[in-house]
């Protein structure tokens, strides 16, 4: 069955439009990217997974990879395209050895 949704990660525009906001630091990046609230599908897995999830399950089970989601809701007026990326308030979600 096909996922009901896509949704695809997008920069450059407030984090009060998008439902959530994710920090991706890694060993040589700490970046951020807002999320949609749909879902797509996981070729990996085989399975039709929310974008909180897809994002979760990209991470990398290796030492210095991390994951962290919060709404943007209560993040308002959160840079996304700031570097480093700011630290998230109110984390739902992470991933890592964060």
């Amino acid at each position: 069955m096909p996922c009901p949704h896509r949704f695809y990660p997008i920069t450059g525009v407030s984090a009060d439009d998008t439902p959530y906001i994710t920090t991706l630091p890694g060993p040589w990046l700490y970046s951020a990217l807002q999320l949609g609230g749909g879902f797509a599908y996981n070729h990996r897995s085989n399975q039709c997974q929310s974008s909180v999830e897809f994002n979760l399950d990209a991470v990398p089970d290796q030492p210095g990879f991390c994951a962290q989601i919060a709404s943007a809701s209560d993040n308002p007026g959160y840079n996304p395209d700031a570097r480093p990326a700011p630290p998230l308030k109110k984390v739902f979600a992470s991933k890592g050895s964060c």
